[in-house]
């Protein structure tokens, strides 16, 4: 029997499986970036539905719900994302610093000929 949370829980990882497939179909994602995210939202939905899928690593880790190993499991994978956003915005930045001072000493040496 499911719980109302569950319920919407379920309903949220479908959403966002759709929504996945959608951001594909509009070329924002490439292949290997949607089997990535559907196969997270799939996981996700599972585990909502079967929480006690996870009670050998709960036993294993000495927590005392299931809950706690997908709370950990969530604060890690948001410091990976994180981090990973951290990294390629640095990069982007640092591309653009360099196009700008490119541009920047190509115009003025327009402007000094």
């Amino acid at each position: 029997m499911l719980l109302g949370i569950q319920i919407v829980a379920v309903l949220f990882g479908l959403f966002m499986v759709y929504y996945t497939y959608t951001t594909y179909k509009r070329k924002d994602f490439n292949i290997n970036e949607v089997l990535f995210w559907i196969t997270i939202w799939c996981t996700f939905i599972f585990l909502t539905i079967l929480p006690t899928s996870l009670e050998p690593i709960v036993k294993t880790m000495s927590l005392q719900r299931s809950f706690d190993l997908m709370i950990i499991g969530g604060f890690i994978f948001l410091l990976i994302a994180t981090y990973h956003n951290h990294l390629i915005s640095k990069k982007t930045k640092n591309k653009l610093e360099r196009v700008v001072r490119e541009l920047a000493i190509e115009r003025r040496n327009q402007w000094i000929n």
